[in-house]
């Protein structure tokens, strides 16, 4: 069984006034997308560390192109953005770029996921989590909280600043034991990923408009069910073991780029290598099972029933399939384990009639039956 994980380096996250982000249009779109990554990364390099660049990817019947525009973050903040803003109208391999500058939303600094470890495992998980709670209060609001394994927690914190402040906790003691705290995710700033590692043949940039990417959050669509299954030790399940919620949600918030904390893809087939192979715009064949990570429950699957067709890469499946997928061969079958980012977010969904809380793990096991 072959597997890996897309995962970010503990406090390798900027603090978001420290990046800064701008649009660019006027590249080829004819060219190969390694390409367009390859020029902007240099033509940008002189107005600071490039930390992501986002060429989205539109499909039609016959052929993949690039969109007209993408986002590029810079770490340097406002005055890398000032200085990539006197490029406009510069030459770039032949054609001219126009740059223009692309601000976060106001509250961008207010929503956070951290992992916290170090803590009594002695103790039970609800004396835990209001242990933590409390120690959070006085910078955030824990909305979810998850074990991950009995010795290792995730949150999702919310409070003025909080991605900023956070930070403070590590190394701050609960109940005799010094914590390790640290943020694996905030929403606004994208997370690098790890290609090398994941091995696609292309990365895979988000698909979505840039100019909607601080929409609100549109309603999960049914076809995009899917979910994961974990073994019967990470089953048990008390009442001791639920998340800690709060219902006070916005209804009308930005909308969260997908910022992957760790995306685990298992191999338990690889189907024949000399077959069809799944790639971005390509319709795909799929039986799936999906289930909640925390408690094993199966919430939709295509098993004894018709298996599922979409096309990859163009978001009609929750992000981690249409990652999760790419690279499979035909007769392969793949365990996803998806964070939240990659699946119905920090707001859930209601599919095949069974509600997916805030901020839920998956997990999909997926069949390829047919590629075309």
């Amino acid at each position: 069984m072959y597997s890996y994980t897309m995962v970010p380096k503990r406090n390798n996250i900027p603090k978001l006034s420290d990046v800064g982000r701008i649009k660019v249009t006027g590249y080829d779109t004819g060219l190969p997308l390694d390409d367009v990554y390859t020029a902007l990364a240099e033509h940008f390099s002189s107005c600071g560390e490039i930390w992501e660049i986002y060429v989205p990817l539109k499909f039609d019947e016959t052929k993949t192109s690039l969109n007209s525009h993408g986002v590029i973050c810079l770490l340097g903040g406002q005055d890398a953005v000032e200085k990539a803003l006197q490029l406009t109208g510069s030459n770039v391999g032949g054609w001219n770029v126009s740059v223009e500058a692309y601000p976060y939303p106001a509250n961008a600094n207010d929503r956070v996921i951290v992992r916290v470890e170090g803590y009594d495992t002695s103790l039970r998980k609800s004396q835990i989590s209001r242990a933590l709670v409390k120690l959070f209060s006085p910078y955030g609001t824990i909305r979810h909280l998850y074990f991950i394994k009995k010795s290792s927690v995730r949150a999702s914190v919310h409070g003025k600043d909080v991605a900023d402040t956070v930070t403070q906790l590590n190394g701050s003691y609960m109940r005799g034991r010094k914590l390790a705290v640290w943020v694996t995710a905030k929403p606004e700033i994208p997370i690098r990923l790890i290609r090398r590692r994941v091995n696609f043949s292309k990365p895979i940039p988000p698909l979505q408009d840039p100019s909607a990417m601080d929409a609100a959050i549109p309603k999960s669509r049914s076809e995009s069910s899917m979910a994961p299954s974990e073994s019967a030790k990470k089953k048990e399940k008390t009442s001791e073991e639920a998340t800690v919620e709060y219902k006070a949600i916005s209804t009308s918030v930005e909308k969260q780029t997908p910022d992957p904390d760790e995306l685990n893809v298992d191999d338990l087939c690889m189907g024949n290598p000399n077959g069809k192979k799944a790639g971005p715009g390509k319709r795909v064949t799929v039986h799936y099972t999906g289930k909640l990570h925390e408690n094993g429950k199966i919430f939709d699957s295509t098993v004894g029933k018709s298996p599922y067709k979409f096309r990859l890469g163009v978001g009609k499946v929750i992000k981690g399939l249409d990652v999760g997928v790419n690279g499979m061969y035909v007769g392969g079958k793949r365990k996803l384990t998806i964070p939240p980012a990659f699946g119905y977010g920090r707001y859930g969904a209601e599919v095949a009639g069974t509600k997916i809380p805030p901020d839920a793990w998956l997990v999909f096991d997926v069949e390829l039956l047919n590629v075309r």
